[in-house]
């Protein structure tokens, strides 16, 4: 143990500190003054999806507030709304890429009262009043903002992802080793995403010298909104009568979404040593580490009964968190009167990549299905389910209804088939109480294994409010002449940045009874992550062990430290490590002592590359759920929005997401952005910066685009100038006296062989000035009504335009005279 602890402090005194932070998620929510909607929205940042920050600048922008950070006196000091400050903190600000951010939880110092809510992403700062009103708060900036926002807004392109022949690929890749007892062993973990054949191909797999090669390999295709297909090494698949593996090589195809038939398998391939942290709702719920054969695997989780939500989060060996949604509830989607077929067939003794287990029993699975919407709240469908295993083939022809409507009203859904046997699955749920805290539900199935009849009756109870959660449920199942009677119950509770999870499970049978006990903790704070889970077993085979962990961000190191400690032998393990993210890579170091194997040491560093410039583009970000955009910009001189090869490509042009730039990559043709989020929609600001040139305009202020991993997408983006116009009205009078004030004259500004016309109004002293005007030819004039009305004659009555290349960029017009008539 002394020199683990040795060890350990030798890492820590080795590297360099470094300010810089472990990976960062930026947020855009909707903002609220004082309960007021804001449509410029806020940013806000998360390492962890527990907390979350503004930066310093972000908020002296939104709330007109001049406040600094003394790093040396650890203070806030300068002004907010016009009245002095100074506020000495008792925590350390974070800093990401020279930003310094504020946890919005501590903006109470300030007097001003944040509610974010995480579900509809906004942000409301209750300021008391004390915020300057929309009419302080520089109202012609406002205006001219919204304008211009509205004008991008109206010329935004939606450009669609495509499935290409092939595209370069993003490739992760993790190297790790370790050194116990005077031998080395090994591992490598891969991802890649791409096209492939019109397809989205993504393979996954894990090397080591214990398990040998591991992983999956996946094309696919969205072919609708709704419909999509897979081929490969399929995994978490669900039967609808029938009992099956879910795993091996094939195909399905359908509403993918709608297919786990309330049983939710969790499963998939990560790095060796991540830690899968499953959570309900916002609490720690189960967690796995990953083994050498990188795979990980849940207990499936019966979803009909409950109203809560699944997702993941994957903390990684280099300290990254990401999160992973897990659609964990079956959405009726589709036109009323509508068919929608769906089939899915494998094979679980084969694999492209996936390696079926030894004790697996081999098994080929096919069930095609088609469903009719019959209305809003409820559907049929009929379908075939065969299961072919050694010395067991069962084949079910069947048919279903299902009836739902809100998830806060009752829905119940029947399937009956068989062919010489009688299966069957009968559920219902009803919510109730003043705001359906109370969950009812009950499932009856009928099924076989291994030629014997299999009858499951379950009836479940859910309580859930505020931040505490109630499950349970108690069920009888019949096999054969044997019965066996089980029982759950848990509780889970979130409060702040602490949740709690207890649960038992009891199973009691005519020969055997086994008890399940588990308790999962977590407490996030400015102190570090704090974990604490406790599991005991009784069987034919007891077991118990406490695990107890920390890890923290410290100065661009991530540490880790936790202890395992089985209650029955006391063969205690204890494991520290710590890592640090470069821009090329993530190294990790560790090292672990346990009273059975002695001390053990490891070194793994990963890092991702794009693939045909692997060098140039080593990245410690992962590119796992990341697109391309190749942007070729370019000045559209002829004005048709289609690049020729006279037309020059531009270089000074940004493209930001929420005003974050990407990593770029410069081509001969324009500019590639780097890990671009995939798999959500995004809306790209385009804009160009050229000092000398700054009148020069995207076609287009907006690109939304949805990529998916992989993805390689070309976009055109013209640009052209836009003119600036100012001119003056003069008003005499009848004996040709020039006024002092014209007044706000109406002018009318259209294209000359055109009928659009855009009305405009001057200055009160007559200034009329037009700015974002396109090139083309124009008439300028002044409405024949107005004149009329008011008993004026004009000189000269119109003036024409004509905008082009050649043209200044700022106009002088001519003055218009307007004359009053007797």
């Amino acid at each position: 143990m002394k020199h683990l602890i040795l060890f350990f402090f030798l890492i820590l005194s080795y590297f360099p500190v470094s300010a810089s932070e472990f990976e960062a998620d930026y947020l855009f929510v909707d903002l609220y003054l004082d309960g007021q909607l804001f449509p410029e929205g806020a940013e806000l940042i998360t390492f962890d999806y527990e907390n979350y920050f503004i930066s310093l600048f972000s908020f002296n922008l939104i709330m007109q507030s001049d406040i600094r950070w003394s790093r040396q006196e650890n203070k806030l000091h300068g002004s907010l709304w016009d009245a002095p400050l100074s506020y000495t903190l008792n925590f350390e600000i974070k800093e990401n890429e020279g930003e310094f951010l504020i946890p919005i939880s501590d903006l109470k110092l300030l007097g001003i009262e944040p509610d974010f809510k995480e579900q509809q992403q906004l942000i409301n700062f209750d300021t008391k009043g004390r915020h300057p009103s929309v009419e302080k708060m520089q109202r012609e900036k406002r205006k001219e903002i919204i304008s211009l926002m509205a004008r991008k807004q109206a010329n935004s392109l939606e450009v669609t992802s495509d499935y290409q022949a092939i595209s370069v690929p993003y490739v992760d890749v993790q190297i790790s080793g370790n050194f116990l007892d005077n031998q080395i062993n090994h591992s490598i973990y891969s991802n890649l995403s791409q096209d492939l054949a019109w397809h989205q191909a993504k393979v996954s797999f894990n090397k080591s010298k214990g398990s040998g090669i591991n992983g999956q390999a996946i094309l696919e295709r969205n072919t609708s909104n709704i419909h999509s297909y897979q081929l490969g090494d399929l995994q978490s698949l669900s039967g609808n009568l029938i009992d099956t593996q879910g795993r091996g090589l094939g195909f399905q195809f359908g509403d993918l979404s709608a297919q786990n038939n309330n049983q939710l398998k969790i499963e998939g391939f990560a790095e060796v040593g991540s830690e899968i942290e499953l959570y309900k709702d916002k609490v720690l719920f189960d967690l796995i580490v990953v083994g050498e054969d990188g795979f990980y695997k849940f207990k499936p989780i019966e979803t009909f009964s409950s109203k809560s939500s699944y997702y993941l989060i994957i903390q990684h060996p280099d300290g990254r968190r990401e999160k992973k949604l897990i659609d964990s509830n079956s959405k009726l989607r589709g036109e009323l009167g509508s068919w929608q077929s769906s089939i899915k067939f494998f094979d679980s003794s084969k694999g492209l990549i996936y390696k079926p287990y030894s004790f697996s029993q081999e098994e080929r699975y096919f069930n095609p299905e088609i469903r009719y919407i019959w209305s809003e709240n409820s559907t049929l469908g009929l379908g075939y389910e065969s299961s072919h295993k050694v010395n067991n083939t069962q084949k079910v022809v069947y048919s279903s209804y299902n009836y739902s409507t809100a998830p806060d009203k009752t829905s119940w859904g029947i399937k009956l088939g068989g062919s010489d046997k009688v299966f069957y699955e009968m559920k219902w749920r009803t919510p109730f109480g003043n705001n359906s805290e109370h969950l009812f539900a009950f499932i009856s199935q009928q099924k076989y294994n291994q030629q014997s009849k299999e009858r499951v009756h379950s009836v479940s109870y859910d309580y859930a409010i505020d931040k505490i959660q109630l499950n349970s449920s108690i069920g009888l199942t019949e096999v054969s002449d044997e019965s066996f009677l089980s029982k759950s119950i848990g509780v889970n509770y979130y409060f702040n940045q602490m949740s709690l999870s207890a649960n038992f499970d009891m199973i009691d049978g005519d020969y055997d009874r086994e008890e399940l006990y588990s308790f999962v903790s977590s407490y996030s704070s400015n102190w570090g992550r704090f974990k604490a889970i406790w599991r005991k077993a009784s069987s034919y085979y007891s077991h118990e062990e406490l695990s107890v962990g920390y890890s923290k961000m410290y100065e661009g190191f991530y540490l880790s430290a936790q202890q395992l400690i089985p209650l029955y032998n006391r063969k205690r393990r204890t494991s520290l490590s710590v890592s640090k993210n470069f821009s090329f890579a993530s190294v990790a170091l560790n090292a672990s002592h346990s009273e059975l194997q002695g001390l053990q040491v490891g070194l793994s560093m990963s890092f991702s590359f794009y693939g045909n410039k692997p060098l140039e583009t080593l990245s410690s970000k992962g590119g796992r759920n990341s697109g391309s955009l190749l942007i070729k910009a370019f000045n559209d001189l002829n004005n048709d929005k289609i690049y020729s090869l006279n037309e020059p490509t531009l270089d000074d042009v940004s493209v930001t997401l929420q005003g974050s730039p990407f990593t770029e990559l410069s081509l001969d043709n324009g500019k590639r952005l780097l890990h671009v989020p995939a798999g959500r929609k995004l809306k790209l600001e385009v804009e160009h910066y050229e000092d000398d040139n700054y009148l020069l305009k995207p076609e287009f202020g907006f690109v939304e685009t949805t990529l998916h991993p992989g993805s390689d997408v070309t976009i055109d983006i013209p640009f052209h100038i836009e003119f600036e116009l100012e001119g003056l009205i003069k008003a005499f009078n009848s004996k040709g006296v020039e006024l002092e004030r014209a007044g706000r004259v109406p002018i009318e500004l259209k294209l000359k062989y055109g009928d659009k016309i855009n009305t405009y109004y001057t200055e009160p002293d007559g200034f009329l000035y037009f700015d974002g005007v396109k090139p083309g030819k124009y008439i300028l004039s002044i409405p024949k009504d107005y004149l009329l009305q008011r008993n004026l004659k004009c000189e000269p009555c119109q003036i024409e335009i004509e905008l082009n290349a050649n043209t200044e960029q700022f106009v002088l017009l001519e003055d218009i005279n307007l004359y009053q008539v007797n």
